[in-house]
């Protein structure tokens, strides 16, 4: 089974046939041939499971690994644009500052509001994204102790 790739041209599949091999071309439309998204697909998807297994999390996890996934690849320059640049150069005009990331699912401490002299001042937490539309050293951490994610500088 080919996909309809140039390097499978006529010749190529004439030899094939004289080989007594029968080439199989995939349909005009199918997902495995746009190889961009297919390229992107690869590597979003390891990114998201290597994460995961980094992070010794389970797949519950996944949404927070693909999220942070895509933050990543969006900044990671791309041979598809031209000058070998970021998806997110390509629409800022702007080189991606990447000195904000970090560790997925590493531990954090959060520092918590209103807390009482006596009272712990910061939480345990997993370190899970970044929110969208926010400044650089915003992050996003799951704090197990209220089941709820919280933003932090």
């Amino acid at each position: 089974m080919f996909d309809r790739d140039p390097s499978f041209n006529e010749a190529f599949r004439t030899h094939l046939l004289k080989s007594r091999v029968r080439p199989d071309m995939s349909g005009a439309y199918d997902h495995w041939e746009m190889g961009s998204v297919e390229s992107y697909w690869g590597a979003w998807r390891s990114q998201v499971v290597a994460m995961l297994i980094h992070g010794q999390k389970d797949e519950t996890w996944w949404a927070f690994a693909a999220n942070m996934a895509n933050h990543v690849l969006n900044r990671t320059p791309r041979q598809s644009n031209k000058g070998w640049i970021s998806p997110v150069e390509w629409f800022t005009n702007e080189s991606p500052n990447l000195s904000h990331l970090r560790v997925p699912f590493s531990p954090t401490y959060v520092l918590q509001d209103g807390v009482g002299s006596l009272d712990r001042k910061a939480l345990p937490g997993s370190f899970v994204g970044y929110p969208p539309f926010t400044r650089l050293g915003v992050w996003r951490h799951y704090m197990a102790e209220t089941s709820r994610v919280q933003v932090s500088r």
